[in-house]
Order: C-alpha cells, then sequence, then structure tokens
C-alpha cells in the first residue's frame, strides 16, 4: 500500500538552532526524522535529543535484512519500544523509509523532518537519483547500471512511492 499524507504547509530550516526553536513551538511527543542514507539522520536526531531531551531511537536497533538483501524492520520491537518510551516523554525516531514503517506499523508522528544533505554549491546531493523527469523504474535501471544494491533501490523506489522529501513537515537542509 502506498501511504498518501495529507497536504501540509512544509517548511525548510537550515540551521540547527531554528530548528530546535520550532520544534519546542510545536511541542511533538514524537518526532520522526527521514532522510536517505548517509544524509545524517542520526546525527540530527542525537544533536536534537541532546537539547530537547526525551528518548531516541534509531533504525541500527530495528533493522535487518532479508533473503534478498533488502532493509526490513524489526517492527515489533520498534512497537513495543515506542510503547515504553512515550509515556516517559518525547521520542525521536529516525529511519530510512520512514514513512513506510509508519504505515506498516500504524504510526502516527506529530512532526516529520526529512534531512536533504546539501553541497556547498547549495545542491541535494542526492537529486540526481530522484529527477522529477524520470520515471521510478529509469531511477532504478539508472541505480542499477552505477552497481547500486537492492537496498539503494528500495530506498529509491520507496522516494517515487512515499515522497518524503516533498510530504514532511520540516525539510532540513544539512550542509556537508
Amino acid at each position: 500500500m502506498i501511504f498518501i499524507k495529507r497536504k501540509r504547509l512544509m517548511k525548510t530550516i537550515n540551521n540547527i538552532d531554528e530548528l530546535i526553536k520550532y520544534i519546542k513551538k510545536s511541542n511533538p511527543k514524537l518526532l520522526v526524522i527521514d532522510g536517505r542514507d548517509g544524509s545524517g539522520k542520526t546525527y540530527l536526531a542525537k544533536q536534537l535529543h541532546s537539547k530537547l531531551g526525551g528518548t531516541h531511537l534509531t533504525e541500527e536497533k530495528y533493522r535487518t535484512s532479508n533473503l534478498n538483501g533488502e532493509f526490513e524492520p524489526k517492527f515489533d520491537e520498534l512497537i513495543l519500544d515506542m510503547a515504553r518510551s512515550l509515556p516517559k516523554g518525547s521520542v525521536i525516531y529516525d529511519s530510512v523509509l520512514m514513512l513506510w514503517i509508519n504505515d506498516q506499523c500504524g504510526i502516527k508522528p506529530d512532526l516529520t523532518i526529512y534531512v536533504k544533505k546539501m553541497s556547498q554549491m547549495g545542491l541535494w546531493s542526492d537529486e540526481v537519483e530522484l529527477d522529477d523527469d524520470m520515471s521510478k523504474e529509469e531511477a532504478i535501471i539508472k541505480a542499477d547500471k552505477m552497481g547500486g544494491t537492492r537496498f539503494r533501490k528500495q530506498i529509491i523506489s520507496y522516494h517515487f512511492d512515499y515522497l518524503p522529501h516533498k510530504t514532511a513537515d520540516i525539510i532540513y537542509e544539512r550542509l556537508e
């Protein structure tokens, strides 16, 4: 099933202090951070956790791979840890494929952040694989020609199906 998120006013932020101020104002109970592999999701989550407190859950604890080498979350463990952590305060969870995970688990975050790793020139580092002029199939073929793993193809497919870089509440542009 493809998750279609209702359209919200998306905010772009590129300063950690501004992001923290916005989050404090919003006061989310469950904040999720999405982004491409290597974008800085966990780094951002650790920064936010140190400033805001609460519980930080990261995908590494909940990640396994299926026989095809694709990312497969340990849904039961994730849901149990969230259920244990939410009564204690806010939860920050970072992962790739976040909207898909939310969809599979019935998780309804209060605030979603998508991390874009930006070059010094102000260009989104991963945009070449997610070109709006390209179909999902073309993007996967292109990744395959460049030696892309099944996980990379899964991430590309997820971005075309869920559009997390276009539907998050906040786009956080992180300079490389």
